[in-house]
């Protein structure tokens, strides 16, 4: 299973393909509670969602009803839903929320604008953080909403005025937020999404492996897997998955780990561990974890003169959920790793 967003992506290039024109429509500013976060996402073609939801039920089911008219018109339209009111979870969508959304929906492709899910994809396959930053007005919604686009030196923009407000806004893209933007228009909105190549580097083929794969895939990380058994890394499991072959002798010159990979050592093999543990937590990840009872991981450390309490390095790997089984230690893995990554300040 694939993580949303590129679930989103593969869907919109197969629509490409065919010359077909969806929607996708973004949530662009929420005020008290609600479903989804903004920046969420959710890509519709004719009568029917495809994939990713806003709302859930009712609002999923009027925004592909709104779909249509965009589909017409091939213009956007920012449309709001108001669930505050008591009388809404029974008269209304019933979401029991209690608060009021913004959403924008945006035909694709839109020639002359830039395309987020192409931008996305390119920031997937390049390794790269990127950011977007999306102006929209509060109160003229006739007016088309204007995108720029970052990935290092390169800028984008569909406007060349809005080009000046890189410089305040790149420091505050680190994470997806709505912010008012008055300095561009009076009831000028800015919403700012960072797109993180993150990634999970598991060595070693093991049940836990597998169920790692399982569980990280649908929740976006790109996953490398490190092996010396070609026959198991060919397993058709591991289709969406980027493999390496490698000699548990030494580690490879190429690897390289940057501060958005977390690293999962499942090898089962005292010695491969004991050759690659140094480098990995001398690399520039996030999180070094490492499936092995705490005997073990003392006497490893012990061996390799290297201090118990390093922040990064977590073993045996995984919260303490109470579980003991290999799918039980790999969602107790995966939880921790979400955990520390919704924790950590890029």
């Amino acid at each position: 299973m694939l993580g949303e967003r590129r679930k989103m992506f593969l869907e919109y290039r197969k629509a490409q393909n065919k010359g077909e024109t969806l929607v996708l429509a973004t949530l662009l500013r929420k005020i008290g509670s609600s479903y989804q976060a903004v920046g969420a996402k959710m890509l519709i073609e004719k009568k029917k969602t495809l994939c990713g939801t806003l709302g859930g039920g009712c609002v999923d089911e009027s925004l592909v009803s709104q779909a249509e008219e965009v589909l017409q018109s091939r213009t956007s339209r920012i449309v709001s839903y108001d669930m505050e009111d008591e009388k809404e979870v029974v008269f209304g969508f019933g979401t029991g929320c209690g608060g009021k959304l913004e959403i924008l929906l945006e035909p694709l492709p839109s020639k002359g604008k830039i395309d987020p899910l192409e931008f996305g994809e390119q920031c997937w396959q390049k390794e790269e953080v990127g950011y977007m930053a999306l102006f929209w007005r509060e109160e003229n919604r006739n007016s088309a909403p204007l995108r720029m686009a970052w990935c290092g030196d390169e800028i984008r923009t569909e406007e060349g005025k809005i080009k000046k407000f890189y410089e305040m806004l790149k420091n505050k893209a680190k994470r997806t937020i709505a912010l008012p933007l008055p300095q561009w228009e009076k009831d000028g909105w800015v919403l700012l999404e960072a797109f993180y190549p993150r990634s999970l580097h598991i060595f070693g083929i093991s049940p836990e492996s597998y169920a790692l794969v399982d569980f990280a895939q649908p929740l976006g990380w790109k996953i490398k897997l490190y092996d010396h058994r070609k026959k198991l890394l060919n397993d058709e499991k591991f289709a969406h998955v980027e493999k390496h072959f490698v000699n548990w002798s030494s580690v490879p010159k190429k690897l390289h780990l940057g501060p958005y990979a977390a690293v999962v050592l499942a090898t089962h093999n005292y010695l491969a561990d004991r050759v690659y543990l140094p480098v990995l937590l001398q690399s520039e990840a996030f999180y070094v974890g490492m499936v092995s009872s705490k005997r073990r991981a003392k006497r490893l450390l012990q061996e390799l003169g290297i201090e118990r309490k390093l922040q990064k390095f977590f073993s045996p790997a995984g919260l303490n959920l109470g579980g003991k089984g290999p799918v039980e230690i790999a969602l107790s893995v995966i939880s921790q790793i979400q955990e520390i990554w919704y924790k950590s300040e890029f």
